[in-house]
Order: C-alpha cells, then sequence, then structure tokens
C-alpha cells in the first residue's frame, strides 16, 4: 500500500519537475533569441562606428591641413608685413633725399642768383 501512495506522488513530483524543466527551456530559448537580437544590435553598431572612424579620420586630416596652411599664411603675413615696414623706410629715405637735393638746387639757384643780381646792381 505504501508504493501505491507513493507512486501518485512520484507521478506528481515528476510532472512539476517536467513543468520546471519546460520553463525553464522556454526561458533558455527567450535569452538565446534575445542574445541574437542582441549581437544584431552590436554588429550594427560595429558597422555605425567602422563608417563614423573614417569620417573622423578624414575630418581630422582636414583640420591638419587646415592647420599646416594657416601657419603658412601667418609666416607669409609675417614676411610681408616685414617688406611692407621696409619698403616704407625706403620711401622715407628717397623722399629724404629728394628733398634734400631741392634745397641743395634751390641754394645754389639762390646763389647764382644772388651773384648775378647783386653783381649788376653794383654796376
Amino acid at each position: 500500500k505504501m508504493q501505491q501512495l507513493q507512486q501518485p506522488l512520484l507521478s506528481e513530483h515528476d510532472n512539476v519537475d517536467a513543468a520546471i524543466i519546460a520553463e525553464r527551456n522556454r526561458d533558455m530559448a527567450d535569452i538565446a533569441e534575445n542574445l541574437g537580437a542582441l549581437q544584431g544590435a552590436m554588429q550594427d553598431v560595429y558597422e555605425l562606428v567602422g563608417e563614423s572612424g573614417a569620417k573622423l579620420d578624414v575630418i581630422e586630416d582636414t583640420v591638419n591641413v587646415t592647420d599646416y596652411n594657416v601657419k603658412q599664411t601667418v609666416d607669409e603675413l609675417v614676411v610681408a608685413n616685414e617688406l611692407a615696414c621696409s619698403a616704407r623706410w625706403k620711401m622715407l629715405a628717397i623722399a629724404v633725399c629728394c628733398l634734400t637735393i631741392l634745397l641743395v638746387i634751390a641754394a645754389v639757384l639762390g646763389i647764382i642768383l644772388g651773384v648775378y643780381f647783386g653783381t649788376k646792381s653794383k654796376s
């Protein structure tokens, strides 16, 4: 009689275990499906990062070229400023020389005319 009582208990226990195992199997299948979806999403992110990385490389190269060009332009502007300053000093020197020559010519003419008219009025 004891065996007969244990038999239905074991049978119920087996049914509960089978239900738990079936539920775990469904949960594991859901986890596997979710992991597959996650893997797909991670692959998409990887591809986006790869594309963005290439674009960032192009941007970095452009920034480096622009930086180099700006430095070259600054150097050229420094040289141009020095040349302009030098040209202004040369123009000033030429103007001073021209004024000096004009003053010398005026003085010589004044002396010549003074001598010429001075001797004429005495005569």
